[in-house]
C-alpha cells in the first residue's frame, strides 16, 4: 500500500520539471519509487504497528515522497555538484526519522488494522471444578 500520492509527491518530492524530465524518460517511475518507499517505511513500521496501516498523517506522506525523490532524481539525473546534494541530505534525514519511529522516539500519527503484534495470550490451567458460590457455603458465608 503506497503511503503517498502523486499529488503529495508534487508537494514534498521534487520540483515538477524535474518530475516531468524524469517520467520522460522512464514512464511510471514516480508511482514505483512511492511504492518501492513505501515497502521500506512499512520495514520500519512493522517493528512498531500492526499493519497494513489504514490511516497516516502528513509526515508519512512527506517521508515517503523525500525518499522516492531521490530514486526519481536519479532517473531524472543526479548531479552531486550541483542541488542534488539537497535532496540526498533530505532522503537521509526522512530516513532517519522512520529510524526513530521504529526506536518509539517519534511518534507519528497513525491508526493500525493489522492483527496485534504483541497481544498478551493468557494461558491457564482448567477449571477446577468450583466456582465462588460453592465456597462460600463452605465456608458459611
Amino acid at each position: 500500500m503506497a503511503y503517498a500520492t502523486r499529488a503529495d509527491f508534487e508537494r514534498f518530492g521534487l520540483p515538477p520539471a524535474l518530475a516531468a524530465q524524469a517520467e520522460t524518460k522512464a514512464p511510471g517511475c514516480i508511482a514505483n519509487a512511492i511504492d518501492a518507499r513505501s515497502a521500506e517505511a512499512d520495514s520500519h513500521f512493522a517493528a512498531r504497528y500492526r499493519l497494513p496501516l489504514s490511516e497516516w498523517d502528513v509526515n508519512v506522506r512527506r517521508v515517503v515522497c523525500e525518499l522516492a525523490a531521490l530514486d526519481v532524481l536519479g532517473v531524472a539525473g543526479f548531479n552531486p555538484q550541483g542541488n542534488d546534494e539537497f535532496y540526498e541530505r533530505r532522503a537521509e534525514r526522512a530516513l532517519s526519522w522512520l529510524k526513530s519511529v521504529a526506536a518509539k522516539k517519534v511518534h507519528p500519527v497513525v491508526v493500525e488494522n493489522g492483527p496485534p503484534i504483541d497481544g498478551a495470550e493468557v494461558i491457564s490451567p482448567p477449571a477446577r471444578g468450583w466456582d465462588d458460590i460453592e465456597i462460600e457455603e463452605k465456608r458459611g458465608w
